[in-house]
Order: C-alpha cells, then structure tokens, then sequence
C-alpha cells in the first residue's frame, strides 16, 4: 500500500492497521474485518433509489453479520447531529462512516449513486457495483 492512503485513513505508525472513524463516536481498525466480505455503499439523502437500497442493506448487515459487515459513507460529507438525524430518518442500521475508505483500496470517487463496493474476506477489492443493489445481488456479488 501507499503511503498517503494509509495517512489519509488515519494510519501513523508502521505497524498500524488503517482505521476508520464513524458517526456514533466509534473508529475501527480495518483488520476488524478480515476474514468478512465488507460492503462499501455510498448514499445520499437526495438520491431516491438510495433510501430504496437501505432496506436491503440493513437485512445484509444483519442476516449475514458472520460473513459480511456493511459501511455506508454519505455522499455529501454530513456529520455531527445532521448525520445522526438522517441517519434515524432513513433508518440506516449498519455503520455509518466519518471516513471515506476509497484511498484504502484506490478506487474512484462514485460518479453515480448509489454505489456499492465489495471487498472481498483477503482484503481486496472484488467489484464496484453501480445503482440500487439488492440482496439478492449484494449476496451473488460475494460469491
């Protein structure tokens, strides 16, 4: 890995894990999901088809909590108690990131939302996955 992805994630030591700081106080190193799929999904309160996909990504994050976890990371940058209000108003259940992980994995900036990247249970980025997902296809992405 790069140098200033690792900084840009929150790393300063050499032997330090990448982290990752989220709306309710919490930060977590990114070693907490190895061995998971982890499902990246960028939103925005704006964009119709994402308060659809929520519904569909609580149910991942929480029938397959062994095998995958789910981050979202909201578009526009919100924090602080905007975040946690439209976070309740679209009932987001999974972690909500602070930190954008694109750097971590060197993929672009989303284009279209909502987007969703799967990182495979190695660590690697397996796909980018462009407008409302279901589980269906969250769960055929992580086969």
């Amino acid at each position: 890995m790069l140098l200033a992805p690792l900084l840009a994630a929150g790393v300063s030591g050499c032997d330090a894990q990448p982290t990752l700081r989220f709306a309710d106080g919490s930060t977590q190193a990114l070693d907490a999901w190895q061995g998971r799929w982890l499902v990246v999904n960028y939103w925005a309160e704006w964009c119709a088809p994402c308060w659809a996909e929520v519904e569909e990504l609580n149910a991942l994050n929480e029938d397959q909590a062994l095998a995958a976890a789910v981050i979202g990371v909201n578009f526009d940058g919100i924090e602080g108690e905007a975040l946690e209000r439209l976070v309740a108003k679209m009932d987001i259940r999974f972690p909500v990131a602070l930190d954008d992980p694109r750097a971590i994995w060197a993929y672009e900036r989303p284009q279209v939302l909502p987007m969703t990247v799967i990182i495979g249970p190695d660590g690697n980025l397996r796909s980018q996955l462009q407008g409302p997902q279901t589980l269906d296809s969250l769960l055929a992405a992580m086969r």
